[in-house]
């Protein structure tokens, strides 16, 4: 499956209990594939399963419109962050796990 994947988002929560997961995955598509374009945002205070409550949590609102948006990129659609989503993002701080990457990085 991993030869495959030439491209692949993630998100995922810094308190996630699949964080290192996560990167361990993105890390086995890389080096199944060196040239897949691979990213991963993490989200700071947010655990596993985040996403599924958009009307609560701010970064799960964000990381939908970011996932949209990487989907657009692909399939080569004009698509641009609402500005107050792009705003909120400019504006976001963050304390990265000790294993993280910078807020959206390439492995």
């Amino acid at each position: 499956m991993t030869l495959a994947v030439l491209q692949c988002f993630v998100h995922v929560g810094s308190v996630d209990p699949l964080l290192d997961d996560s990167i361990g995955f993105l890390r086995m598509i890389k080096r199944a594939n060196s040239k897949a374009r691979i990213k991963i945002r993490f989200w700071p205070g947010v655990s596993h399963a985040y996403m599924h409550v958009m009307a609560l949590l701010t970064e799960a609102k964000q990381a939908c419109y970011l996932s949209q948006s990487f989907l657009a990129e692909l399939l080569e659609l004009d698509y641009r962050l609402p500005a107050d989503i792009e705003a909120s993002l400019l504006c976001t701080s963050e304390v990265p796990h000790p294993k993280a990457r910078p807020r959206v990085s390439k492995l």
